[in-house]
């Protein structure tokens, strides 16, 4: 069975990258949580992306009103560096151009999103980014 990832920030889940199609349950072990959030429902978690969760703590109020507060990616670049380490098999091109097939690393591997960084720049406080850290190590990756 393919280990879980753990990818920075959010994520943009309609991706063909993180389709579920073909994977089982999500393993009984999995004790992490899929957040819910203006536009991320309890069911945007899937058997691909199995867990989801967002930080503000120390996140000044200005960056937060400029994204969503949810595990989704509004900027691109963390749907980006997911696909590369864990992004399923699928057909991709350039505008019909170099045909050919797309996948990450790790493309049977289930992906849990902590975001932590917030707006287009990229904005986090050390407290964001080491709550998300924290919950990856002692709560979601201890149980793979």
């Amino acid at each position: 069975m393919a280990k879980e990832r753990w990818t920075p920030s959010g994520i943009w889940l309609e991706s063909r990258s993180f389709s579920d199609q073909g994977y089982g349950p999500v393993p009984s072990r999995w004790k992490g949580k899929c957040q819910v959030g203006p536009d991320w429902g309890s069911n945007n978690c899937s058997r691909k992306i199995i867990g989801a969760r967002f930080y503000t703590a120390g996140v000044a109020e200005k960056y937060l009103k400029a994204d969503s507060l949810s595990p989704r990616d509004h900027a691109g670049h963390d749907t980006h560096t997911a696909s590369t380490a864990a992004g399923s098999t699928v057909e991709a091109s350039f505008h019909g151009l170099a045909a050919g097939v797309a996948r990450g690393g790790a493309p049977r591997a289930r992906i849990a999103i902590y975001k932590s960084l917030w707006s287009d720049a990229g904005i986090g406080s050390t407290a964001s980014v080491l709550g998300a850290i924290d919950d990856a190590i002692h709560i979601d990756m201890f149980l793979l």
